[in-house]
Parts: structure tokens; sequence; C-alpha cells
């Protein structure tokens, strides 16, 4: 009987990690949850727990990614600069990221939050990097739908600003 347990209790754990992992995730879907009914807040907040409870780099550059296009998206001048503080440290290191996944989103969040203040030619260039990034590696048309749209709303504002940079 001894012997089962000792072997049942270096099984405990392996377990550990796996209920950590799956604590991380399902804080992660909270916040998707919160922000696809338009609770940024509280979106936010589950995306900064998400982060904090998994040891991947990557899970947790992506937390902040979305924690950060939560905070954008409630819009006023404080949760911008939360949603700075966070893409900026991830925007830093986007190089050192191994997949594209992690790379677009960066350049996604960072290219509407150079927006909110009012960057709109890095704003450009960053989202036309993201939207390169995304169609030459990922193919994920909904994503490119997305850099599109946001890079067609620039584009007047863009051309505006150019103009009067001419004059």
């Amino acid at each position: 009987m001894t012997a089962g347990f000792g072997a049942d209790e270096k099984l405990v754990p392996s377990l550990s990690n796996n209920l950590q992992a799956c604590e991380s995730i399902i804080e992660m879907l909270r916040g998707q949850y919160a922000h696809s009914v338009g609770c940024f807040s509280e979106a936010a907040f589950h995306f900064i727990e998400a982060a904090k409870l998994t040891e991947s780099k990557s899970m947790q550059a992506m937390c902040q990614v979305y924690a950060a296009v939560s905070y954008i998206c409630i819009g006023d001048a404080e949760s911008s600069s939360q949603a700075f503080d966070l893409i900026g440290p991830v925007y830093r290191m986007m190089d050192s990221f191994v997949g594209v996944r992690e790379k677009t989103s960066v350049l996604f969040a960072y290219g509407l939050l150079l927006m909110k203040q009012h960057n709109l030619q890095e704003a450009r260039i960053r989202l036309a990097t993201g939207l390169q990034i995304t169609h030459n590696h990922l193919g994920n048309l909904q994503l490119v739908s997305q850099y599109l749209t946001i890079l067609g709303s620039l584009a007047l504002p863009c051309m505006t600003l150019d103009k009067q940079e001419r004059s």
C-alpha cells in the first residue's frame, strides 16, 4: 500500500503544475469573455491575473497585450497610460519572441495605442509591419482584416497630416 502512495506522491508536483497552467488559462478565458461583453476593466484584471499565474514568457506577453487592448478600449487617459505601461516592455522585447503570433499581437496593440495618442505616422508604421507579418506568416484572415480596417481608418488622417507638413 505504501509503494502505491509513494508513486502517487511523485505525481503531486506534476499535477500542481498542470493545475497552475489551467488556472492561468481559465483567467485568460474569463478576461476574453469580459472583453467580449464590454466589461473592459474586468477583462484587464483577469488578463493581468492570468499573466501572474503562468511561468510561460509567451503567455505572460499575450496576457499583457490583451490587458493593454482592454485598457485601450476603456478610452480615458488613465487607461491609455496603463495600456502603455503594459505594452511598452513587451514591445521592447518583441524581437526575442520566437513566435510570430506574439509579434503581430504586440504590433497590433501598440499601433492602437499610438492611434489613441494621436501619433498617426508611428501607428501606421507599426500596423503596416504587423499586417505584413500576419499576411506572410500566419495567414489569419480575420487579423489581416482587422489590420486593414484600422489602416484604412488611418489613411485619410495620415494624408491630411502629410499635406499639412508639406505646406
